[in-house]
């Protein structure tokens, strides 16, 4: 079987290069999302699924998480960035898309 016998041909992909999520407290205004505290596992996999949910109607197929801080957390399961990845196929199946892509990022500027 050749390598290009699945070629479908050029496709484009909506993406946004330039994501931040509620993990990033100091830029993100959502007060909706905004995380609890303490962060508790149900409110962080609820907003991480209606963050996703949110990407899906903009029809996104990419997002690049580049919040501006890392989490003061130390427990990976506080992070809102893992409940994006954990919610992703669940979100994307239950709203009849595929997966988003989804990358780390970071801001590419001098914050303060």
């Amino acid at each position: 079987m050749s390598m290009y016998s699945e070629y479908q041909g050029m496709r484009w992909h909506k993406c946004d290069l330039h994501v931040h999520t509620p993990e990033d407290a100091r830029h993100w205004t959502d007060a909706a999302l905004r995380l609890s505290s303490p962060r508790l596992e149900e409110d962080l996999q609820a907003k991480a699924s209606e963050f996703l949910r949110h990407c899906h109607e903009l029809k996104l197929d990419c997002i690049a998480v580049t919040d501006h801080n890392f989490p003061a957390e130390t427990d990976t399961r506080k992070w809102f960035p893992t409940h994006l990845v954990e919610q992703n196929g669940t979100v994307a199946e239950n709203v009849g898309r595929k997966p988003l892509v989804i990358f780390p990022g970071f801001p590419l500027c001098q914050c303060d």
